[in-house]
Parts: C-alpha cells; sequence; structure tokens
C-alpha cells in the first residue's frame, strides 16, 4: 500500500499558527502530534488483540493499561528519537522538511506492525519473534498457515489504520490543542497515572503469565529477539549449574558407565518402524484417556503394546525434534537451531547404525522437505531412500492439503510398497505424517467426524479438523498393522508411534498451537512400541519418565546391540536411569523445563520466572507451587543451567565439525 504525506504535515512551522513559537516548544509539538495518535493506535490494536470488549466493567481501563503499558513505554523512547533526530536541524528547513518525513513514515511502520499483531497474538498469544521468523522459513510453505487470518477485517483494518493514523496528527497540527497548557496538563496527568497502573499491574499479575505474551510491546519483542540472536544464545539467568554431576547425566554413551536392562527379548526383532505424528500430543488421544474417541485403531492393539504415560518432546518444534530422534542428541537449549544452521551436524543417525547391520532404510514423509532446508538434514545420514511431499507428487501420489505438504494416506501406502520390494530383507523405517499442521485441512475425500461439540465457534472449528486429521492417522496406522500381519512380519517388525511435540487449543491453558509453552498439552507426546510377540496379552503400561532422546538407545537396548558411543539418550528399560528428562522452546521466550518424577518445572529464561507443579495432584498445571518448594525449585534450576551449559560446549563443537 502506498501512502502519500500531505507536505504539509512535516512543513517546520506547522505545529502552531502563532507566530512567536518558540523552536524547541515547535519540535516537541510536531513529535507529539506523530506519537499520541500512535499510541492511541497501538493501545486500540492490543484491545482488539485482547478480543474481551469490557467497555462496562471498571476492569477494562485497568487491563488495558496494563496491556498497552510496553508501547507506552516504546512511543516515549520513539518520541525522545524524534526530538534528537529534529531539533539540531531545526534551522536548516530543506533538511528538517525530509527528517520529520522519514520520522513519520517510521511512525506509520509502527502502527502498522502493531496492527499486524492484532492477528499473530491472536493465533499466538505471543507476539513476533526473531526464533518464529526463522522457523517460518520460506514464506511460501507456510502460506497456508498464515492465509487463515487474512480476512475482510484484517485487511480493513491494515488498509485505514495508517489513514485514520495520519488524520488524527493532522488534525493535532492545524488545531494546535497541544500547545495549550491545560491539554498538557491533562496529558501529564494521564501519563503519571496510566504508566504507574500499568507498571505495578503487569508486574505483578501479567509478566510471566498466560497474558504475557499481550502485554509486550510487538516492537520490543522483535527487536529484543533480534538482539539476543546476535548474541548468539541469548541472555540467561540460568548461571549456577550446581554440582559437576549435574553435567554428567548429558555425557554420550562413551563418557558414562554402560546401563543394566531389563527390556523384553523374547522376539527376534528384524525390522524397526517409527512413526511420528505432527504435531501430536497425549490430550487428544482416546488411546491415553482423551474424551475425544480419536484413535480406536491403538486401542484396539493396546493389548499388543507397550504404552509409556510420562514421555516428552525435548523440545516445541519439528525442526528441532529432528536432532533427538534421529542422532539421539539433545537440541540444545538457546536461541539456535542446529538442524537448520548447521544440517550436517556430526552425529551417528539411527538410520546409519541399521544400515551397517544390513537393513534397508528410509525416511518418508508428506511435508515438503525445501521447508527450512529439512532434506539437507537427511542427506547422508544413512537413509536408502529419503522422500518428501515433493518426491510423492513426481510418483502422482497423494493431494495437496496445505502448502505444508499432502495429505497423509498415500505416505502409508508407499511404505507398505516400499517394505513389499525386498521381501525377507530387515528394514528401518521412519515416517513422519502432515495432516495434523496447522490449518488441519482435511482433503476433499476425507469425511469429517463431528468431534469437538464442546468447543463452539471458529476455534473449535479448528479443534474439529485437528481431530480429524488425528483420526485418519489412526486409520492408516491400523492398515499398517494388517498389512504387518498380512505378510507374517508382525511378529518380526517392532513399530513405535510418538509425536514430534504437542499441539494446544487454549486449554487448560491460554496457548495455542506449538513452539511457545512447555505445559502437557506442548511436550508431553504419546510414546507406543508395538509388537504382538513382545507384548500381546493384556495391557501394559509403563509411568517411566523419558524423552526423545531416549527412543533410539531404548530401540537398541530391545535388539540387544550397544549404543553409538556419541548417543546421549538412555534406554527406557534401563532400571537405573533417573526417572528426569529435559526439554526446551524458542519461539518466544526461552524457555527451558524438565520432569523429575511427578514433578514438573519450567524456568523462563528471558523474564527470569520459575513454574513448579506436583503433576500427582495437579495433572493441568493450575497450580505454582515454586515459591512454596524454593529449595527444590533452586536444584531444577540447577539442573536446568547444567543442561544449558553443558549442550553449549557440546554441540557447538559438533557443529564446528560438521561431516
Amino acid at each position: 500500500m502506498e501512502i502519500t504525506l500531505p507536505a504539509r504535515l512535516c512543513e517546520p512551522g506547522v505545529e502552531f499558527s502563532h507566530p512567536k513559537t518558540k523552536e524547541a516548544p515547535a519540535t516537541a509539538a510536531f513529535v507529539s502530534a506523530v506519537c499520541i495518535p500512535l499510541f492511541a493506535a497501538l493501545a486500540v490494536a492490543k484491545a482488539f488483540a485482547y478480543g474481551q470488549w469490557m467497555w462496562a466493567s471498571l476492569r477494562f481501563p485497568v487491563k488495558w493499561a496494563i496491556v498497552s503499558f510496553h508501547d507506552l513505554l516504546v512511543v516515549i523512547v520513539w518520541a525522545a528519537v524524534g526530538f534528537a533526530l529534529i531539533y539540531p536541524i531545526r534551522k536548516r528547513p530543506r533538511l528538517a522538511k525530509t527528517i520529520r518525513r522519514a520520522y513519520l513514515v517510521g511512525s506509520i511502520g509502527l502502527v502498522l506492525y502493531g496492527i499486524a499483531n492484532i492477528w499473530v497474538y491472536s493465533a499466538l498469544r505471543m507476539p513476533l519473534t526473531y526464533s518464529l521468523l526463522m522457523m517460518a522459513g520460506d514464506t511460501a510453505d507456510m502460506r497456508s498457515s498464515v492465509t487463515h487470518y487474512v480476512t475482510f477485517p484484517a485487511i480493513a483494518a491494515v488498509l485505514c489504520g495508517p489513514l485514520a493514523y495520519l488524520g488524527a496528527v493532522s488534525l493535532l497540527l492545524r488545531r494546535a490543542w497541544l500547545g495549550r497548557r491545560w491539554v498538557q496538563g491533562v496529558l501529564l496527568l494521564v501519563l503519571c497515572v496510566y504508566g504507574p497502573v500499568g507498571a505495578y499491574g503487569y508486574s505483578h499479575w501479567y509478566a510471566g503469565g498466560p497474558e504475557d505474551g499481550l502485554a509486550q510491546s510487538p516492537h520490543w519483542a522483535l527487536l529484543r529477539s533480534c538482539v539476543e540472536r546476535w548474541r548468539g544464545e541469548g541472555a540467561s539467568a540460568l548461571r549456577d549449574v550446581g554440582p559437576r554431576t549435574y553435567r554428567d547425566e548429558f555425557k554420550t554413551a562413551a563418557g558414562r558407565p554402560a546401563g543394566r536392562s531389563v527390556a523384553p527379548r523374547n522376539s527376534p526383532i528384524k525390522n524397526v518402524i517409527v512413526v511420528v505424528l505432527e504435531s501430536t500430543s497425549t490430550q487428544f488421544l482416546s488411546v491415553y484417556g482423551s474424551k475425544y474417541p480419536t484413535t480406536p485403531s491403538l486401542v484396539a492393539e493396546e493389548e499388543n503394546s507397550l504404552i509409556f504415560h510420562n514421555y516428552y518432546s525435548n523440545a516445541g518444534y519439528t525442526t528441532h525434534a529432528m536432532m533427538p530422534l534421529v542422532l539421539s542428541l539433545y537440541p540444545g537449549t538457546g536461541w539456535k537451531v542446529y538442524p537448520v544452521t548447521s544440517p550436517h551436524l556430526s552425529g551417528t543417525s539411527v538410520a546409519e547404525v541399521f544400515r551397517n547391520r544390513g537393513s534397508r532404510t528410509a525416511f518418508m514423509t508428506p511435508a515438503y522437505l525445501e521447508f527450512n532446508n529439512m532434506r539437507r538434514f537427511f542427506d547422508n545420514r544413512g537413509f536408502d531412500v529419503v522422500a518428501g511431499g515433493e518426491d510423492f507428487e513426481k510418483l502422482g501420489m497423494g493431494v495437496q492439503v496445505t502448502s505444508w505438504g499432502l495429505d497423509d494416506p498415500p505416505m502409508f501406502r508407499r511404505m507398505i510398497d516400499w517394505i513389499d520390494q525386498e521381501p525377507g530383507r530387515p528394514f528401518y523405517l521412519l515416517a513422519w505424517t502432515q495432516q495434523t499442521h496447522h490449518p488441519y485441512t482435511p482433503a476433499t475425500y476425507q469425511h469429517a467426524t463431528q468431534f469437538a461439540n464442546d468447543q463452539p465457534g471458529e476455534r473449535g472449528q479448528m479443534l474439529n479438523n485437528y481431530l480429524n486429521a488425528i483420526h485418519v492417522a489412526d486409520e492408516q496406522l491400523g492398515r499398517l498393522f494388517a498389512a504387518l500381519r498380512k505378510r507374517n512380519l508382525a511378529d518380526e517388525t517392532l513399530v513405535i508411534i510418538t509425536g514430534d511435540h504437542g499441539e494446544a487449543f487454549g486449554f487448560p491453558h491460554p496457548w495455542m498451537f506449538h513452539g511457545t509453552a512447555l505445559y502437557q498439552e506442548s511436550v508431553n507426546v504419546p510414546c507406543i512400541f508395538w509388537n504382538p510377540k513382545l507384548f500381546g496379552k493384556g495391557s501394559h503400561r509403563s509411568e517411566t519418565v523419558g524423552a526423545h532422546v531416549d527412543l533410539n538407545p531404548t530401540i537398541l537396548d530391545l535388539l540387544g546391540q550397544p549404543l553409538p558411543v556419541n548417543w546421549q539418550g538412555t534406554s527406557l528399560f534401563d532400571p537405573d536411569r533417573p526417572q528426569r528428562c529435559f526439554f526446551s522452546c524458542n519461539t518466544g521466550n526461552l524457555l527451558d523445563g524438565l520432569r523429575e518424577e511427578n514433578w514438573k518445572f519450567i524456568y523462563n529464561v528471558t523474564l527470569a520466572r520459575e513454574e513448579l507443579y506436583d503433576l500427582a495432584s495437579d495433572p493441568t498445571e493450575q497450580k505454582n507451587l515454586a515459591s512454596q518448594q524454593p529449595a527444590r525449585s533452586k536444584i531444577y534450576r540447577e539442573r536446568l543451567a547444567a543442561w544449558a551449559h553443558f549442550e553449549r560446549e557440546h554441540l557447538g563443537g559438533l557443529s564446528g565439525g560438521e561431516k
């Protein structure tokens, strides 16, 4: 959109009609005329993002002051910048006019960005950050998720907002109201009340809470995240790493004693299939007790399965999850995304282990692998076949459902075809679904079931599409089990179902989607081992605490094979393993967390705030016990610090030695 600025708005003497106006007040009046409507625009945008218009309530002005407090600070800084730029050149009319124009254009940009973040916050419950932009990859990849929010009101706001802002600036300049002392007194009074109320309310009620993202200035959040990325790992309050033994927990297999095993080995496993369900936590799987009947196939196979309840993704984003699932390495705890910045990071993949044993190996996904150049990560990792959505399209398989990729069923058909190519030869197959990724669009041939009757409105429809996508994946898993039985491969094939990370829909916490929080719905993912011979005759469930980094060591334990020396994970069948795991996310605030037995600890590194929950008595993480358990919280902070420091050094060495 091109906006032509009225020339008179930027004339050096336009502020007042009084010829004796002093130069400093004149400059201040221009800056004020630009910045007061700017703050009004940002505050109104926050009110729309809040989505709860409570004009009749006395609470609304207070909440409005809180959520726009940081915007007020940004505008004050912007006003100081304007005065510092314009006042020194006040006696050079031509240059002053140019600077004023540039300053006004910059202000329009701030207005546009504030308006755009209405929909960013509505979707993510947080402002846009550098990490989010980097995670997004190519705009062509994410267009399906973005266009979902490109509506007529959004377009109208982007078009009309700057025009309304310019009109307000022009009105203030022409009317010369800002030169009147009573107006200045009123503004000062409002500022003296508004500022302290906002500061107190944010620090006491909003900071670190579910609405902290709304209260942040989107402009400052983006700038701060860029600075933190430039600094490398970002500022960290996790400095006390505790005893040296805390770091020993993250050593590779070469640096620690060999563990014990109680793994069942009553069936000679020859083949392994790992199915990673995109954006899937345990929250919406009926096999884990969800009220939504999304996984009847997995429920039917429960007697042939070992189901882990306390299993976690080490990170809240797909690209991060590739490291522990493929290399059995932690994905790091800072701002870096190693599979993107160092796709050929040194390490031994699970595919290399199986290929060295004489097995065929493959990686398949209906997602487009050009996103974030993910295909590069799988280069030279021991996979005989690497097939993404682009490859399925070349074969004439699949229907594009979003810009992220194709429908899931053709991938499962291709998996079975690939198994049939060399009957009798062992294989390892890693498959990664796609349809459960936002915006969860079904293929035209897929008929929806109404699951989410209890969730009204657009969010309810979105959730229903998501639940149907889970149901589609469950149907395909049922067909995979049937295909293995038909080929007499069931007893010698281990099938593992997990999720790369969770997906949130606003309950029990107000977060949406993934990568921005570490609550259960975001990181507690399924882990189901299926084999009728190993786990038949009864339901098998485990409370062992583990995570993605432990998956491949557990597979090799079941096969009776030693671990590669550079793997960090530990078998879930090791009775001496600590009942503890670690996880992190960095697309908003930098968050680190751990699960130890029934305790769950989350530390907001950006804000230096902590949360502690007893999941035995509080499974939905509603009662923060950090202030009541200072000693336990201190220990957990030290463990997270030890993890962060170890990983920074360890991954720094591996990324420097890419293969």
